[in-house]
């Protein structure tokens, strides 16, 4: 099925409709100016009428802890770091600066299982780049970050 809006509108509009099996198809939309040209392409396949559709996929998380990486970053001057882990334990979290040292402790406690986050904000301390690291049981991980101000 092809479809063309009238011409006294500012836009045409096409727009295909192809059965591929009962209850799925393919819709496929154009835009074009009054010169031909595409504006926009819209498609979206294997559709099922009256189902949700989804652009994100959940996929199950399987690490049993993971350490990610802050946002955002580079940062002026806080920051959020974020850490998931699969079961409750002692979670440390702390933050080193280039040289190593032990700036602070943002976390040093029992935490449950999810996702969590700590923020840090590192407004007393000079531009770098600074190391943050979590330690949950034997699993321990770093990243580095950068503080620009």
């Amino acid at each position: 099925m092809s479809l063309v809006w009238s011409p006294e509108r500012k836009y045409e509009h096409e727009n295909d409709l192809s059965l591929v099996a009962p209850g799925a198809g393919i819709v496929k939309a154009v835009g074009k100016d009054r010169n031909g040209a595409t504006l926009y392409t819209l498609e979206l396949t294997r559709f099922t009428p009256g189902s949700a559709v989804s652009v994100q996929s959940e996929v199950p998380w399987t690490k049993q802890y993971e350490l990610l990486q802050n946002y955002p970053n580079p940062f002026n001057p806080r920051t959020t770091i974020s850490y998931r882990i699969l079961s409750s334990g002692h979670v440390g979290l702390k933050v080193f600066d280039a040289l190593g040292r032990d700036i602070v402790t943002l976390l040093d406690q029992e935490i449950p299982a999810g996702t969590h986050s700590a923020c840090w904000d590192a407004q007393e301390y000079p531009s770098g780049v600074y190391i943050y690291r979590i330690n949950v049981g034997a699993y321990v991980e770093s990243k580095k970050m950068l503080l620009t101000k």
